[in-house]
This record gives structure tokens, sequence and C-alpha cells, in this order.
């Protein structure tokens, strides 16, 4: 209220954040990543001298549109997935589509999975998912995405990876005051 701020915002996947930091263009930075990339990503993160923190821990959901023959469903089980057709995000090594489309040695689980649309824009995502009969494989993350009677989560049975949300920072550097201020209200 009493003080002017400028900041600025950027999106981008994990490995982008990752260079955003490195780069000194951002503080620090939400990530999502799988329970069972945690360990890669230590080891990647120790090399760039950048360190992890998670603030919860979430299981896979699938999310889709009131045009989805899931949609009204409360479950799904594991094995219906490799059936769907995805929008997912952009692959890259942390991707959560390698949990099929966000965890990629379960993939294997599944088979060979040949209908995914891949996009790196949350608008291209959403209006996939609220227009056709796509849906996503991810985690509860969007608060507002919840509250949208158009859209729903489902959770996975049978699935035992989580996902980790946190944020990502230098290790020598500090955070400022007002971000940490936004850290603990997204935590909150």
């Amino acid at each position: 209220k009493d003080t002017r701020l400028q900041f600025s915002i950027k999106q981008g996947s994990l490995e982008q954040i990752m260079g955003f930091l490195h780069k000194h263009i951002v503080e620090f930075g939400f990530v999502y990543v799988s329970e069972h990339q945690l360990s890669a990503l230590y080891q990647t993160l120790e090399y760039k001298r950048l360190e992890f923190v998670s603030l919860h821990t979430v299981k896979m959901d699938l999310m889709v549109g009131t045009r989805h023959p899931l949609f009204q469903r409360t479950s799904v089980d594991d094995g219906e997935l490799k059936n769907l057709q995805f929008v997912q995000y952009d692959e890259e090594y942390f991707s959560l589509i390698h949990h099929l489309g966000h965890i990629n040695d379960s993939i294997h689980r599944f088979g060979k999975i040949d209908h995914i649309v891949t996009t790196n824009s949350d608008a291209a995502l959403m209006q996939m998912v609220l227009r056709s009969g796509l849906c996503h494989l991810g985690c509860s993350r969007l608060e507002a995405a919840e509250m949208n009677p158009m859209i729903r989560y489902i959770p996975i049975e049978n699935t035992e990876n989580d996902v980790h949300f946190g944020y990502i920072k230098r290790q020598r550097d500090g955070i400022s005051p007002i971000s940490m201020e936004l850290i603990n209200y997204i935590k909150e």
C-alpha cells in the first residue's frame, strides 16, 4: 500500500526457470516436480547451485471439461488413462507428462500413448480442455480452475507418485521480504 513495487512474472518450463535464476532474471520460481524425479532434480540443482523448497504435495489428477465422457466421474483408474486423448505441456526432462504425460517411465505401464497434443500455453491448454474431448494429466493446482463448474479434477486411483509444488532459488541468495510475503501467501 505504501510502497511502489515493480515486478515481472515469467512463465516457463522447469528448465527455463532454472535458466532465469542462473541469469538473475528472477529471484525465485514456483515449480511442480514428481516424487519420482526429485532425485534427478536435486542433482541438477546442486550442480547449478540452486535449491528446491517443497511447499505442498499433491496427487495426480485428470482435468476434464464438460465435453469429456468422464466429466461426471468421481475417480478414474490409472489403467483407463491409456485410452484417453490428452493435451499436455511441451515435454521436457522434468515435465509432469512423465506420469504418462507428466512422469515418463510409468508410461511403460500404459503402453505407447499416441493421442497427445502439446502446448506451452496455459490459456491454450485450458481452452482445449474446456472446448474439446481432450483431458489433461496434472494436479489440482489452480483454485480458479477448480471453482470453474465447466472443469473437473478427477482423482486417479492406484497411482502412488506424488507431485511436489514449491519454489527454486539460488543457494547463496536470500529471498527479499516482499517475495517471502508472496511465498507465504501461496503456502497458506
